[in-house]
């Protein structure tokens, strides 16, 4: 992973006592969805809405505000919002900036917010010299100012990412050596997510750590979705519960991508803060291995050695029959130049994927 998730807030100058700023953390990773897309759900419960003036999130990457989505209006459906919460809830009355979810008992259960981007959101670029070290979303004081109501509030956001940007920001990838000489090879996954981790700070941000209030953080929960033919070898920790990702039930919480596979598998990961107590930090890492086809790269490298075979047994004979006869022939020449053009394609080849490797964050 490149850095730490960070998250943090400005409390109201006026601190009410016994009423610091709280917040639960949810975080779903989608890495596997169809035609190349990728995406990370971020889900902020704040259970002291009125002593935050602005509360700020991190990610190290650059990331421009089209790509990201507000999921409020997704979330107003009895099926998704019951599947988000693992309970059974209902959607209640709403107002210009929010809507209430009930439970079901009838009582207010949250209150999901509606975030206006040009009112509610802004986003800033940290840099790093001429690049970018990450990027800073802040829910700004004129939402905030407005989350009056006793309760928990709920704000949930969408970064959209191609499959191999993901891979860059959370994940580390490696193919077997020996990938050239065998038609199936296995390719091992390493995720690793972190949220304010400190000591995984990109160092732009890390200068800011003596201005950062770091709110009271109750939980944190991380859910990954991955194919079911991609195996968990180990992780950091035991994951809470997995299942199977019920297509019903998430059909229209992930419809913008399609048809999203049905053999798909939920890992959940979460910490839980003691009473009276705070999660400072989170980290949770994986280690998953799939098998990928390698038909292709497998024959044109079996082909090419079969040609260098060839050409190695026309050399050696060109070169017999012209010690026997006591002169030169084009025949020699032309095997000699057989054996070093196939050579040369070969180590080129190998060559190719040494650089994909190293491209790709492999070792």
């Amino acid at each position: 992973m490149r850095g730490s998730l960070a998250i943090w807030c400005d409390p109201i100058e006026t601190e009410i006592d016994g009423h610091a700023p709280k917040i639960e953390l949810h975080f779903n990773m989608w890495q596997d969805l169809p035609q190349d897309n990728a995406a990370l759900d971020v889900g902020f419960r704040i259970k002291e809405a009125r002593t935050i003036r602005q509360l700020h999130f991190y990610i190290p990457a650059e990331i421009s505000l089209d790509r990201v989505t507000d999921l409020s209006t997704v979330l107003k459906n009895k099926n998704t919002i019951s599947a988000i919460f693992n309970n059974v809830l209902k959607i209640g009355s709403e107002n210009s900036l929010t809507y209430q979810v009930k439970n079901s008992n009838d009582k207010v259960y949250l209150r999901v917010v509606y975030i206006d981007f040009e009112k509610h959101l802004s986003i800033f670029h940290l840099k790093d010299g001429d690049n970018t070290d990450g990027t800073v979303l802040t829910f700004n004081d004129s939402l905030f100012q407005n989350l009056d109501e006793v309760g928990d509030y709920y704000i949930r956001l969408r970064l959209k990412f191609g499959r191999k940007e993901l891979y860059k920001l959370f994940a580390s990838k490696f193919d077997a050596e020996e990938k050239l000489f065998i038609s199936v090879f296995s390719r091992t996954d390493i995720i690793e997510f972190r949220v304010n981790e400190k000591r995984n700070f990109s160092n732009t941000l890390r200068s800011n750590i003596p201005n950062m209030f770091f709110p009271d953080i109750s939980a944190i929960h991380f859910l990954l979705a991955r194919r079911v033919d991609v195996e968990l070898i180990k992780s950091h920790a035991d994951f809470r519960k997995m299942r199977k990702l019920e297509p019903n039930i998430w059909d229209h919480y992930l419809e913008q991508f399609g048809k999203v596979p049905s053999e798909m598998v939920i890992y959940h990961w979460r910490e839980i803060a003691q009473p009276g107590a705070s999660v400072d930090d989170f980290m949770a890492l994986a280690i998953f291995r799939k098998f990928i086809p390698n038909f292709g790269l497998y024959a044109l490298a079996l082909a090419l050695f079969g040609g260098l075979g060839s050409a190695v047994q026309g050399t050696l004979a060109a070169l017999l029959k012209q010690i026997t006869e006591g002169k030169q022939t084009t025949e020699l020449t032309i095997q000699l130049s057989a054996l070093v053009m196939l050579g040369l394609a070969l180590l080129g080849l190998y060559d190719r994927i040494r650089k994909n490797r190293s491209e790709n964050g492999d070792v």
